[in-house]
């Protein structure tokens, strides 16, 4: 582990969901042996931190799930929300929906991205352009069906991760307690400066128990 791992540093939870550890991923097992008792927590931090993040990637939302709105400049922990992608579409509400009328999405992930991000990876400028500052594909994975044929196999992949890396993980510290009155977010840890303005954010998985138990484990590594 490394001195500058947030898993070392003993971060408080939101700043250590949202900042890189930079050492790639570490698995325990029943049969894994640590040399010292100081680095158990640590790597077991770690461990965890990877599989939370691969939940993420892969968690699936609805379209209730995904909302736009702003973050100001003068406010880069809240989010004012404008609607949600089902209101757009006229989405009606699920059942589900509907009985968790006073759910919330407090203690969630939320994975915010600006507008202006997805807009340039979906904008093409011509066949075999990658356009985009990181070299990666500027067309996105929607567009003509002939387009897509064109385009090479891994492209939608390259794009995928490219907005993937263009966003950050935050975790919500409040929000309403009604589907019907979405309109303010605040969150750990701020957006950058340079997210100030309209952004996208998709909800995803639930971690308020693991919220929990890395402040115990925080917790117990500070007394050692």
């Amino acid at each position: 582990m490394r001195a500058g791992c947030t898993c070392v540093q003993g971060v408080k939870f939101p700043d250590w969901l949202h900042l890189d550890c930079g050492i790639g991923h570490i698995v325990v097992t029943p049969a894994t042996v640590f040399n010292d008792s100081g680095s158990i927590i640590p790597t077991v931090l770690h461990s965890v931190k990877f599989q939370l993040l691969s939940r993420c990637r892969t968690h699936p939302v609805d379209l209730s799930s995904i909302v736009r709105g702003v973050v100001d400049e003068g406010d880069l922990r809240t989010l004012r929300v404008a609607g949600t992608a089902a209101a757009y579409v006229g989405a009606s509400a699920s059942p589900a929906q509907s009985d968790a009328w006073d759910s919330t999405d407090k203690h969630k992930v939320l994975w915010i991205v600006p507008i202006s991000a997805i807009k340039g990876k979906g904008k093409g400028k011509g066949k075999g352009d990658t356009g985009s500052k990181g070299g990666k594909g500027s067309t996105g994975a929607q567009g003509s069906k002939g387009g897509c044929a064109q385009r090479p196999p891994n492209l939608a992949a390259d794009v995928a991760e490219s907005l993937w890396q263009a966003g950050s993980l935050h975790v919500a510290l409040s929000a309403p307690r009604t589907i019907y009155a979405k309109w303010r977010v605040t969150f750990a840890p701020p957006v950058a400066p340079e997210m100030v303005g309209q952004v996208l954010v998709f909800t995803l998985h639930w971690v308020g128990n693991m919220l929990f138990y890395h402040e115990c484990m925080r917790r117990a590594m500070s007394m050692q």
